[in-house]
């Protein structure tokens, strides 16, 4: 997502300047209020002609009223393109206005597979609720795979038919980095086949015949031929990065209410540099009954430097590219230190007065201070010039996220989010990648992702962050994930991931991701450990159940529990039931874990398997 990341930065800074200048607060919705029925404007649902334009208008009209008002669409199907620009409806500065279908009987046919629905900023009190969105023409396609040519570094793939053919100009015009890839899909059943690469990254493509088309990954990604056979399917992208179901950017009081996603180039909704918004009733999945393999190319909600936490609950994802939801800042690289308190950083995420920065050395994995900005300028480059309320000693300067410290903004992270009560399943990546902290991870259900269930880290290479703080991961229920290659048969696969890390993706120095509690929660057949505490402190697991099936099998053997580099861990009311003996201990306590209870302290485990793996492994 680094594109799409790229593109969000710049129309940050490009728009708000310095920092994020959220409106002022809006009046409390009011009942009533004025109704625009697109409908008199002129959008007609059901004739297969553009309604874009009506459509425009309408919302155009509620907004210059300077009053609460709705835009409702009636029942049936409305074809839309844009305007202008990346997006159908660019909707700027609109105060308690409500967007408003009638629920599953109303449906926006976006008819340009590079754009997004709608995209919303500096707006105060703007609810999107009740209609669902698709693509005519989708932004991918799918069919099967009819020879693979491991010499000659290519596969032939038979694109199925009503989807569109590779010589349409959204498959050329995609990102060579990171809009031109595919995934590997299961021969019977609509999920990524397993221990398969869970990406491709393309190269070229060339007319065969028919429909057929022969596909060469790019020479890094030539390994992953091998996991393919003939009769498995494949999905082939084009991703963009302005393709946005529902964006929302420097917004405050804002809600997304029972919208279905059934496809994106992108990602199915972002929030960006938000306050206060909640996401309730999102559906992201497969349109039903169809023969689609995909849902949206990107992730389901997909969260960078918001000033608060969302709240995302009652949801259901499914089908997507990418993690059901994911939630971070970019840093700010430190280009020069100017004096003992002041630093000349760049600008990939807005920085006010008053807020508080992680120092973080990528390189060690570790923390060097948290502290507070008491002035922010700018220069003519676009760089931030800030200055801390106090010095912060051996901070080191260099020109990129790989060779200097890195400064993490946790006022603008997405902390103090809720994500409870959702639904994730059969998609690529993870269920949740959570780089903030003081958040709750409550009530949810994952199974089938082709990656891990719940992730708890940073991502210095990436670059994501910050490490995270304050975090409670309850009464979640996590099955069968992890089934992509890397996933489980890494050191550190576990349903539930709980990791600092350094940059080239190593465990971090420092014990750096804190206070988490993790409790009530029941992992089915983990693809490694069911929950993995690594360059952690002050983490306590209490009450959790691991279990095994009969029939799985896991990417490799381990523990249920596996600590590394961590201390002050509490381990208490642990059950583990593995009925094959698949793992080699119900907590195994690796040599880097601090010494004696101070490391970690265990009591009432209880652990049935055919095996003879102990209760606890000790390896200190």
């Amino acid at each position: 997502m680094s594109e799409l990341r790229s593109h969000l930065h710049c129309l940050i800074i490009a728009v708000l300047g310095i920092a994020i200048v959220c409106p002022a607060s809006g009046q409390e919705k009011e009942t009533g209020g004025e109704v625009i029925r697109v409908e008199d404007l002129g959008a007609v649902a059901d004739d297969g002609q553009e309604d874009g334009a009506a459509i425009r208008q309408a919302i155009a009209r509620a907004i210059a009223s300077d009053k609460p008002a709705t835009v409702l669409f009636g029942t049936g199907r409305y074809h839309v393109s844009v305007g202008r620009g990346r997006t159908c409806f660019p909707i700027r500065g609109a105060r308690n206005l409500v967007i408003e279908g009638q629920g599953d009987k109303t449906e926006l046919i976006v008819t340009d597979p590079r754009v997004g629905a709608f995209a919303a900023m500096l707006c105060d009190g703007l609810t999107f609720k009740r209609f669902s969105i698709d693509y005519d023409p989708l932004p991918f396609t799918q069919g099967v795979i009819v020879a693979v040519d491991l010499e000659n570094g290519s596969f032939d793939l038979d694109i199925d038919p009503e989807f569109p053919l590779l010589s349409e100009p959204w498959f050329t015009e995609a990102s060579d980095e990171h809009g031109k890839w595919g995934m590997i899909f299961d021969s019977r059943q609509p999920r990524l086949k397993s221990s398969a690469a869970d990406h491709v990254r393309l190269a070229t493509w060339t007319h065969v015949a028919n429909r057929v088309w022969r596909i060469r990954p790019q020479s890094h990604m030539k390994h992953c031929l091998r996991d393919m056979g003939v009769g498995d399917r494949f999905v082939h992208l084009a991703r963009g990065v302005g393709g946005v179901g529902v964006a929302l950017r420097a917004c405050r009081n804002c809600s997304i209410e029972d919208v279905t996603i059934y496809a994106g180039p992108s990602t199915a909704t972002v929030l960006v540099a938000n306050e206060t918004v909640r996401v309730r009733g999102l559906t992201v999945c497969r349109r039903p009954g169809s023969k689609r393999l995909l849902s949206t190319d990107a992730d389901g909600v997909h969260c960078q430097q918001n000033r608060a936490g969302p709240i995302i609950e009652d949801c259901s994802f499914s089908g997507m590219a990418d993690d059901s939801i994911n939630i971070y800042a970019p840093p700010n690289v430190v280009l020069e230190v100017l004096s003992p308190t002041e630093l000349l950083v760049t600008a990939q995420c807005a920085i006010r007065p008053g807020d508080t920065v992680q120092v973080m050395n990528p390189r060690s994995g570790t923390i060097r201070d948290e502290v507070k900005v008491v002035a922010v300028g700018a220069d003519q480059r676009r760089r931030l010039r800030i200055t801390l309320e106090r010095a912060v000693a051996g901070i080191q300067a260099g020109t990129d996220h790989t060779n200097a410290d890195t400064l993490y903004n946790l006022s603008a992270c997405g902390a103090g989010y809720i994500i409870r009560n959702n639904h994730m399943a059969a998609h690529r990546r993870h269920g949740m990648l959570l780089r903030a902290g003081h958040g709750l991870v409550e009530g949810n259900h994952i199974h089938g992702v082709a990656g891990l269930g719940i992730v708890v880290t940073n991502e210095p290479d990436w670059p994501e962050g910050p490490y995270a703080d304050d975090i409670t991961i309850r009464n979640n229920t996590i099955e069968g994930v992890g089934y992509a290659k890397g996933y489980g048969s890494s050191r550190h696969g576990a349903a539930i991931q709980i990791k600092g890390t350094k940059l080239r993706h190593g465990l971090a120095e420092g014990r750096v991701q804190r206070n988490i509690l993790i409790e009530n929660n029941r992992i089915v057949d983990p693809p490694g450990a069911g929950v993995f505490i690594g360059a952690a402190q002050s983490v306590q697991l209490n009450g959790n159940r691991v279990e095994t099936s009969p029939a799985t099998s896991p990417h490799r053997r381990t523990s249920a529990i596996l600590l590394m580099n961590s201390s002050a861990v509490t381990v208490d009311g642990l059950t583990v039931t593995d009925p094959q003996g698949l793992f080699t201990a119900a907590v195994e306590i690796d040599p880097s874990v601090a010494a004696g209870e101070g490391g970690v302290a265990i009591s009432d485990v209880k652990a049935t398997s055919n095996g003879d793996a102990p209760h606890i492994l000790d390896r200190r």
